[in-house]
């Protein structure tokens, strides 16, 4: 479990580093170390000296860093690549300067990766947060709590499924056999707990960008995907499956 003190450390890091990007690590003894970021960019990115890293890296429980005057707090692609290569945790604060003082303000840790505290009683209710708490999210968590499955996570950015020059364009059409999945045509009599609903919302092109759990009956549990507005905060919930029949794209069965 990674500490209050710690989450501490981080933040009172990211406000002395502003208005440039804090890293620092999280070692195995609950330990908070900061490193110094040797990016050439260190407003927008950042990057540990390898020398520094290497020496900790069997040390390493988590990678944290600071996102400085970001409206969402989520992790960039860069961020999720990082964190799924090291098979780790990664942590996030976002740094925005007060209205009143005008000093700089970082918010709590947002944490994703490898599981750094108990993983989620409850699936339902959840702030929607694009590469953590999503629709994927919420579908690797639920593999996680009912069938102990840990599956790989797919490092994905906002808004793929409407151009076809992004890297992660189809992402989920192309991720079904790597997660251990088979994709199936979509027959109500034929699909069982634990299914993987493939949908089309909002999309131009028609192609699967969102999916949902089906639990049995009538049930799904799903996360919508939001969008930059008011939807951003879209929570997760438990809802009918008949209601999106017609965005059904197919289905996605666990093979293991």
């Amino acid at each position: 479990m990674i500490t209050a003190s710690v989450e501490q450390q981080i933040k009172n890091h990211a406000v002395r580093e502003y208005p440039h990007e804090s890293v620092g690590l999280v070692l195995l003894d609950n330990t908070y170390l900061p490193v110094k970021n040797v990016h050439s960019q260190p407003t927008h990115h950042f990057k540990i000296e390898t020398t520094t890293f290497q020496q900790y890296l069997p040390l390493l429980k988590a990678i944290v860093h600071s996102h400085p005057n970001q409206q969402v707090l989520e992790p960039s692609l860069d961020d999720q690549q990082l964190i799924v290569s090291y098979k780790t945790t990664g942590g996030i604060c976002r740094v925005l300067r007060d209205v009143d003082s005008n000093s700089p303000q970082a918010s709590s840790v947002l944490w994703w990766g490898k599981h750094p505290n108990q993983a989620p009683s409850s699936l339902e209710g959840r702030a929607f947060v694009y590469g953590v708490t999503d629709c994927f999210g919420l579908v690797r968590d639920w593999y996680y709590l009912n069938r102990g499955v840990t599956l790989y996570d797919i490092p994905r950015t906002y808004g793929w499924w409407d151009d076809p020059s992004h890297p992660c364009w189809n992402l989920i059409e192309n991720s079904i056999e790597l997660l251990g999945f088979k994709r199936a045509k979509y027959q109500s009599h034929a699909v069982n707990p634990g299914d993987v609903i493939l949908m089309s919302l909002r999309s131009k092109w028609k192609n699967s960008n969102h999916i949902a759990l089906y639990e049995g009956g009538d049930s799904i549990i799903h996360h919508l995907p939001a969008t930059r507005g008011s939807l951003r905060a879209s929570l997760s919930r438990r809802d009918t499956l008949s209601r999106w029949a017609n965005y059904i794209t197919g289905v996605a069965k666990w093979v293991g």
